[in-house]
């Protein structure tokens, strides 16, 4: 019976669910699922303070343009580029289509949300393009699947907003209308994906020679092998009508034409491009960051990418060392772009063109370049996917044997063994790039394995909830009133950026004394015209801890504090508080603390529900610790909320208050089995004086292995 079950659902799912309307209704489904959950957890992400500069930068840029009337307007790099306008580093005219989306909602989250959608419904076009090429509505879908299952495209979206989010929609688009001869919505499409990004000009122009080579290729090989080709015919082909033909302008438009138009098109748009961007001239100081020279090191090149086939062809040596720079990071890069589509897109010519950008990257020393999760696979997953079909669709509708021809029985059982080679490796792509999914999507624990590794780029970890500091600073940040200036760090800016006047601490470093002078005076007066100044105190690195030794020169107060952030207000001489609680600070320690010799438990009787246990007999030595707080100065308890069980005589438990990785002890407290009620929440006060500011505070608890010992909260006060 249940053999009859599955060979009626065998039944269902290849006479009916993937034919005509079907399909249909699966690939919406399809791309609707992935735009929510990709809206979802990126947004998710971006409110657990996972998101970057890059999503702040287009938040910033729509808002000014919206709300100030400055055209693209950001304050993320205007070290690099003075003006501050976009079109200054990226002639990105595309951004424009994104203000009515922005004006409905003007937050980061329309620009995540945006984003996942666009490159959901990508796979529209993909899905048209495929079931024209291979003849089925259910080879189509299987493409959408694969595509929407993809680790390059689903690591992209992972990373903050770009404009590259464009890219896969217009080229399937603009590639399916060209093979269904609409010129009209190719050319739309074109315009469109030149208007993304300067770089895509020489994709777009690539894969217009692609098309002309492809349709003229064979006409001009007749012609030249040619016995009886001659001065005469050459001259009659190269005749004026016919280039007024080719050109589209003798009535006729073809491909031919539609590709002689687009390689003119992009070498206009290459020069409009230079033209604007000349209008935003770059700080002559940083002229090797705004070229990106440091990415080329390896290759030892820093000149125009425009140039660098050239320089490649007298460098063999250079280009063969920058190519086995990193190499097991960009062998696996190369494994999981291909790979999914079973490396089928190296049968088709176009993957020249594939290989010419992807080398492009692989020659650099910037690891992004070349590993999942950043933004830049977006240049190359449509051609890699129009590769795949092309090369599908050369095995289903390769021909018998010559001398088979003449049998039409012959011929349909080819067809229908090229029918099912073509399914074969349709539901064999499905299945690998499930295996790529489950390990290296960036929606997997599995991934972060290997991007601790360093194989992946993924900033930061799938998280399927909110982490405890989110909430209040998330509060803390709603102190500052939204016409404010502030001054933040790279995870905080992206919930600040909706404002003319949010400026960020930097994030890159130089070698060159000189721009680190011309950059320490940048910050210096940033900080003069800032009103709050936002940081981690977690995080030390050399522009905050500069920043942090500025504003302690006596212009900041101490305004609030959570977790280890804090908030300067200028001018402020009132006391601190905690947020969200003003007094005192909660932190339960199941969430906030590291467990390091014990184990999460749910005890009904605690006040947080879950607590940490460090088992009799079982666990000893380090039982808690973190979660690296900030304190202000002054007099303060520190409250622990523990429960012994089963104690025997002798010490069972020390705790204590540190900061500097337990260099320095703020108050410790030895705990005796004998001063302790069996099975009864008691607390453990211990008084701390801070002399000053004080960052990374840990509050331990160390136990002998004579009791259970539970731990429930770390509760701190300040006295008045």
């Amino acid at each position: 019976m249940l053999q009859n079950v599955f060979k009626k659902l065998k039944q269902f799912l290849t006479q009916k669910l993937l034919r005509g309307n079907v399909c249909d209704s699966l690939t919406m489904i399809s791309i609707l699922s992935y735009g929510v959950i990709f809206s979802y957890f990126t947004i998710l992400k971006h409110y657990n303070f996972n998101s970057y500069s890059d999503l702040a930068l287009f938040d910033q840029a729509l808002h000014t343009t919206l709300f100030n009337g400055k055209l693209l307007y950001y304050t993320t790099e205007q070290w690099l580029v003075p003006s501050g306008v976009f079109f200054g580093v990226h002639f990105s005219p595309i951004v424009f289509l994104l203000l009515p989306v922005y004006a409905v909602y003007p937050s980061s989250e329309s620009l995540l949300v945006t984003q996942s959608f666009l490159l959901a419904f990508a796979a529209l076009p993909l899905y048209m393009l495929s079931a024209k090429l291979l003849k089925s509505k259910g080879a189509g879908f299987a493409m959408v699947v694969v595509y929407l299952l993809y680790t390059p495209l689903q690591g992209a979206n992972w990373f903050d907003f770009h404009p590259q989010a464009f890219i896969p929609i217009l080229l399937f688009a603009a590639y399916y209308f060209a093979t269904n001869r609409s010129w009209k919505l190719y050319f739309v499409n074109v315009i469109l994906a030149l208007m993304i990004e300067e770089h895509l000009v020489y994709i777009v122009f690539l894969l217009a020679l692609y098309l002309l080579l492809k349709d003229r290729f064979g006409s001009l090989t007749n012609l030249v092998r040619s016995p009886n080709a001659s001065l005469g015919k050459l001259r009659r082909y190269l005749s004026l009508d016919t280039l007024r033909n080719m050109l589209g302008l003798g009535g006729t438009f073809n491909s031919v034409s539609a590709s002689i138009w687009s390689l003119i098109t992009c070498v206009m748009w290459f020069l409009l491009t230079r033209l604007i961007k000349g209008f935003y001239p770059p700080n002559p100081e940083f002229l090797d960051i705004y070229r990106a020279q440091g990415a080329f090191t390896k290759l030892g090149y820093g000149g125009d990418i425009l140039y660098l086939p050239i320089f490649m062809v007298f460098n063999p040596q250079n280009v063969f060392n920058a190519l086995v720079f990193d190499f097991p990071t960009k062998f696996l890069y190369i494994a999981i772009l291909f790979g999914p589509l079973l490396f089928l897109p190296f049968r088709s010519k176009l993957t020249l063109i594939t290989l010419v950008v992807l080398g492009s990257m692989l020659l650099t020393n910037y690891v992004p370049y070349y590993t999942v999760g950043a933004q830049y696979p977006l240049y190359i997953i449509p051609l890699v996917f129009i590769a795949a079909i092309e090369s599908l669709s050369t095995v289903q509708n390769s021909k018998p044997e010559e001398s088979n021809l003449h049998l039409q029985s012959e011929n349909a059982r080819q067809r229908n063994s090229n029918t099912r080679s073509t399914k074969r490796l349709l539901k064999n792509m499905i299945i690998v790039s499930m295996i790529f999914f489950a390990s290296t999507s960036p929606l997997s624990p599995l991934a972060y394995t290997f991007s601790q590794s360093g194989l992946f780029w993924y900033p930061a970890p799938t998280q399927f909830k909110t982490v405890s500091y989110a909430v209040p600073l998330h509060k803390m940040i709603a102190l500052i009133p939204p016409s404010a200036s502030i001054l933040t760090q790279n995870s905080i800016f992206p919930h600040v950026s909706s404002r003319i006047n949010a400026y960020l601490v930097p994030i890159v470093m130089f070698s060159e004394p000189q721009q680190m002078k011309e950059m320490e005076n940048y910050v210096r007066q940033v900080i003069n015209e800032t009103e709050y100044v936002l940081l981690d105190s977690g995080v030390s690195d050399y522009w905050t801890l500069f920043v942090r030794q500025e504003i302690y020169k006596g212009q900041f107060g101490l305004y609030a504090l959570t977790y280890s952030f804090i908030l300067f207000k200028r001018d402020y001489k009132g006391a601190p508080m905690f947020i969200p609680d003003v007094n005192y600070e909660i932190f339960p320690a199941y969430e906030d603390s590291v467990i390091q010799n014990g184990e999460i438990v749910y005890d009904k009787s605690s006040e947080s529900g879950h607590v940490a246990l460090s088992r009799k007999g079982k666990d000893n030595g380090t039982f808690v610790y973190g979660p690296y707080v900030c304190l202000p100065q002054g007099n303060l308890s520190v409250t622990f909320e523990v429960k012994v069980q089963d104690q025997e005589q002798g010490r069972v438990a020390s705790l204590d208050v540190v900061s500097d990785y337990g260099n320095t002890v703020f108050a410790s407290r030895t705990l005796y089995g004998s001063e302790l009620t069996n099975e009864r929440w008691i607390n453990v006060t211990l008084s701390v004086s801070t002399p000053t500011l004080v960052s990374n505070v840990e509050f331990r608890i160390f136990t002998s292995g004579l009791a259970n010992v539970y731990a429930d909260r770390i509760i701190v006060e300040m006295l008045k």
